[in-house]
């Protein structure tokens, strides 16, 4: 006969007890049933629906209240457990005390892992749920918790009595409190709400207790059998009680001395930090009456703490009563820095950190003209280059013949003829824009000698620019004129290099142009050398038709010649009055920077020789060694590697990915409003037409086969690049102009720029508030990438811009240099400073961030190799996708990291792969030869632009790619 399930619970029997009894009688397996999710009621209904049914008859179906069992009779014949049993199941389950203590170790440590690994599924769910408003029902992808996958491949025990998983459900929380929390991203209204988010931010005490509360609701009434949404509502509310309670209890001042070591010690640390930090806010034009709850709020403490500070060492709060006072303070502090500094220090900043950074800690002021002079010379180049555009793409647009005969009347300052060829083949209108040419041509002369340059004046001047074939040149020379030019030549080249301390091989190209033009035109033995382009005053010798394939077209030298005249006239700016000029034609940089430096540091008192040493370092390297380009060959190579890597659809998808950055500097609103804005402040009005310092073009056959591939409608790597770079400085703007709307807001902004505008601050706000897009607005618009891009010369390293030809060892590194110093100045450098809340904000807003914008492009690059999308490898991929920050390539990654390898790791970001994949394409083909197994060529994936589809379906991309994610799921427990 069934059993009468109706009957055992008006007794007071619950389903619980029901379902352990049936059980027994079953030999079911109840703990595995309850693991799987399923309640004690379906687990009664499944067993009843098992039993046995019987044929009844008429005579069994008629029972006598006799028949009934009494209540006593029920509890003899049903072997239900006593109330200390059951307390005893709950607790213990099916094992002893002792193995129950064992377990629970196992258990403690499954809720740590899971719970501190929350924050890559946080990561992934983003990702998880944009495909799943795309796909069918059926595709959707499942939750994935990396957490429980490696928890399983550990054979960490899995909770199975109730006490077991409310525990472990409180670990999970308490562990994820530690690790971060939402709340404090959010933006309550309400005075209560305000301060929950403090108290979740400020008080991790607090926080931790919270998480163990939350976990303990959720879990309870998880097992009384509540559905997700009293889970959620319980949880909540037991978690924001502990913060309830807290509100208000702040600490009270102590109003006497307190004596201790340990409390006067870091009252001292305080005090040094908050005297430092106030005299950085007045240099800052931080008004002196608003620096105490500017610096309270930088460091992150409270008005109380100070107070509490001064009164144990028995000072006034160190806040500078004057500009000079903020200067000799923060000065001290700089130079102390410098001196104290240790070698390892040293030698990591230089080569890693970019000298803006070192010169911004170190020296402000000369950061701020450096700055200047770059975004200067940024602006009026793109003004400049603008002007001449019509003509460069008129004249490009001729025949072959007739653009050489342009040539030729172009560098042989024939202009009556050189505009008649325009008119007649391109008309009037087009022929004006030759006039606006030879215009500029005049007004830059003009400048120069503003500048100080003397340069005699050419009438009919027109750039001829740098030979692009020396070594033809020498052999024409010598076939044409009978004699060895070569030997002259290079004794010029020889007695340069000298002047210049340095080999002939590392002469800068413009520096040979100029002397083989100089041989050419007559006057190769005088003392004409060391000179930039612009500064020749010659005898024009006429070039003949059989000589224009040596020189470079007339479109490249009209470029080149604008941008070295316009860093001519920016360099003699900056050094004013101190810069030296050699025959006052070009600017002496090294006695230049001592001049200006013996200027400026006059008035420093004390040991100054260390800080004067970096400052000459840097700028010496910004000026002078920075400027100067690596050999032929170094260069070309260079290009290779950026063809071999960055030419291809996926590493244009790549750069999708640095959207983020502008998201974490200038927050998601600011960075998407620009697309709805009518004003737009494009990357082209600014003059930034390279990917980065490190990309800067110039004539070589390759590089501009490279710019070719890069700009292609297949490969969009620049498209990409300017749609990355104009959401980051539109971003800038919107995150400006809000800060303006508001008195707190222009405060915070002036704080930052107002060293840097000086008197012209509120004008430049006046601007950014009207949408006027002005030079200064323009600058801030610079500033705000330059902070998260290296786009100038001095966002490289030192040891970068001294080495011309060991740039190539940097090969697509300067971005992840310049993010890990922004990690740095954002990050670390806050925590230093005392502000650990702000710091911690940061870190996870950069982390969410990245992790989730890389995520989603490997994920849509995998799709565009039609690989199939393994759903439940997006949390692991998520959280591997963290170390990419931190230089290390999807290459290094899989081949070393994932392994364990993490010596392997290292050495991969210390030797970088890129220009390493020069090597690999000979080497790679002969194994496949040799081992007869052509159809698996690993550097198929360089071949520009088809590379990574050829490797992918005819190279062994597919299987390669199958294998390792075979052994990704064996190596996480998940096959």
């Amino acid at each position: 006969m069934p059993f009468d399930v109706e009957g055992a619970l008006k007794e007071g029997y619950s389903y619980s007890d029901i379902a352990s009894h049936l059980s027994n009688q079953s030999k079911f397996n109840l703990d595995g049933a309850r693991s799987e999710g399923y309640s004690d009621e379906d687990i009664v209904n499944h067993l009843i629906n098992k039993q046995p049914s019987q044929q009844k008859t008429q005579a069994e179906e008629t029972v006598s209240v006799q028949d009934i069992p009494t209540d006593e009779a029920l509890q003899d014949a049903i072997p239900f457990p006593t109330t200390q049993e059951r307390i005893k199941k709950a607790i213990f389950g099916d094992y002893t005390p002792v193995e129950s203590i064992k377990r629970q170790a196992g258990l403690t440590a499954r809720s740590a892992i899971e719970g501190a690994l929350a924050l890559p599924d946080i990561a992934a769910a983003g990702v998880r749920g944009a495909a799943n408003l795309l796909l069918p029902e059926q595709y959707e992808i499942p939750p994935r918790f990396i957490g429980q996958d490696i928890t399983s491949a550990l054979n960490l025990p899995e909770p199975q009595t109730p006490t077991e998983k409310i525990v472990g459900r409180a670990g999970e929380f308490m562990t994820g409190a530690g690790s971060g929390n939402v709340l404090k991203y959010l933006k309550p209204q309400t005075r209560t709400g305000k301060a929950i988010q403090e108290s979740f931010i400020e008080e991790m005490p607090t926080q931790i207790v919270s998480g163990a509360a939350a976990g303990t609701a959720a879990g309870a009434i998880e097992e009384a059998g509540g559905g997700i949404l009293s889970q959620t509502a319980g949880s909540a509310g037991a978690g924001i009680l502990p913060f309830l309670l807290s509100k208000g209890k702040t600490k009270p001042l102590m109003m006497g001395k307190n004596t201790d070591p340990t409390s006067i010690k870091k009252s001292d640390e305080l005090l040094n930090k908050y005297k430092i930090e106030a005299a950085d806010a007045i240099n800052r034009g931080v008004p002196i009456e608003e620096v105490r709850p500017f610096v309270n709020n930088k460091l992150g403490i409270s008005d109380e703490a100070i107070q509490q500070a001064a009164i144990n060492k028995d000072v006034e709060i160190p806040i500078p009563k004057s500009k000079v006072e903020a200067d000799s303070i923060a000065l001290a502090k700089r130079i102390s820095e410098i001196k104290d500094r240790g070698a390892i220090k040293k030698g990591l900043q230089t080569m890693f950190q970019p000298i803006e950074t070192r010169l911004q800690r170190y020296f402000p002021e000369l950061y701020n003209k450096v700055r200047n002079n770059s975004i200067n010379e940024s602006i009026l180049n793109q003004q400049y280059i603008s002007t001449v555009k019509p003509f460069m793409s008129a004249i490009k647009s001729l025949p072959e013949d007739v653009y050489k005969k342009l040539t030729l009347d172009l560098y042989n300052g024939s202009f009556t003829s050189a505009r008649k060829t325009m008119v007649d083949y391109l008309g009037e209108e087009q022929a004006r824009q030759f006039d606006v040419t030879t215009n500029l041509l005049k007004k830059l002369y003009k400048d120069l000698g503003d500048a100080g340059f003397e340069i005699g004046e050419i009438k009919n001047y027109f750039p001829r620019g740098s030979v692009k074939d020396l070594d033809g040149l020498y052999a024409h020379l010598e076939s044409k004129y009978g004699y060895k030019a070569k030997d002259a030549i290079e004794k010029a080249l020889e007695d340069k290099a000298l002047k210049l301390n340095t080999s002939v091989a590392n002469l800068p190209e413009e520096e040979t142009a100029k002397i083989l033009n100089n041989y050419i035109r007559g006057y190769g033995q005088k003392s004409q050398r060391g000179k930039p382009t612009f500064s020749k005053q010659r005898q024009i010798q006429e070039l003949t038709e059989d000589e224009l394939p040596f020189f470079n077209d007339p479109v490249d030298s009209l470029d080149n010649y604008i941008r070295s005249v316009v860093s001519s006239i920016e360099e003699a700016k900056f050094f004013g009055r101190n810069n030296l000029k050699a025959d006052g034609r070009v600017i002496d940089t090294d006695a230049s920077v001592g001049n200006l430096l013996a200027k400026d540091f006059a008035n420093i008192e004390g040991p100054k020789k260390d800080y004067l040493d970096e400052a000459t370092a840097l700028l010496r390297a910004r000026f002078n060694s920075g400027k100067q380009s690596p050999h032929k060959i170094m260069q070309m190579a260079r290009d290779i590697t950026y063809m071999a890597t960055l030419g291809n659809p996926l590493a244009a998808t790549t750069q999708l990915g640095d959207t983020a950055i502008s998201v974490i500097a200038h927050g998601f609103k600011n960075t998407i409003a620009d697309a709805f804005g009518v004003n737009r402040l494009t990357i082209e009005k600014l003059g930034l037409d390279d990917m980065a310092a490190e990309l800067k073009n110039n004539t070589l056959v390759t590089s501009k086969y490279l710019d070719k591939i890069l700009s292609s409608k297949l490969v969009r790597f620049k498209d990409v690049d300017r749609f990355g770079k104009n959401k980051n400085i539109n971003g800038a703007i919107n995150k400006a102009k809000n800060l303006l709307s508001t008195q707190k807001g222009e405060r915070q902004l002036r704080s930052k720029y107002g060293g840097f505008f000086g008197d012209k601050f509120d004008q430049f706000a006046a601007d950014l508030k009207r949408d006027v897009f002005s030079p200064d607005v323009k600058a801030y618009a610079f500033m705000e990438l330059a902070d998260v891009q290296p786009i100038f010369l001095e966002s490289l390293p030192e040891f970068y811009l001294n080495n011309p030809n060991g740039r190539i060892l940097y090969a697509l590194q300067s971005f992840t240099l310049k993010q890990l110093d922004y990690m740095n100045r954002t990050i670390r450098q806050v925590w230093k400073a005392g502000n650990k809340k702000e710091a911690m904000k940061q870190a996870l807003v950069y982390y969410t961030m990245i992790v989730g914008a890389n995520t989603s492009v490997d994920t849509l690059k995998d799709l565009m190799l039609f690989r199939p999308i393994k759903p439940e490898q997006i949390p692991v991929d998520a959280f591997f996708n963290i170390f990419k920050t931190f230089g290390l390539s999807q290459y290094t990654i899989e081949r070393s990291l994932k392994r364990g390898d993490v010596a392997g790791a290292i050495k991969d970001v210390a030797l970088s792969p890129a220009p390493l994949s020069l090597f690999t394409p000979i080497p790679d083909i002969v194994r496949a030869i040799n081992n007869g197994n052509l159809d698996k060529i690993n550097s198929l994936r360089l071949v520009p632009k088809y590379g990574p589809f050829m490797y992918e379906w005819f190279g062994g991309g597919r299987e390669a790619y199958m294998k390792k994610n075979k052994d990704k799921n064996v190596w996480y427990g998940t096959h």
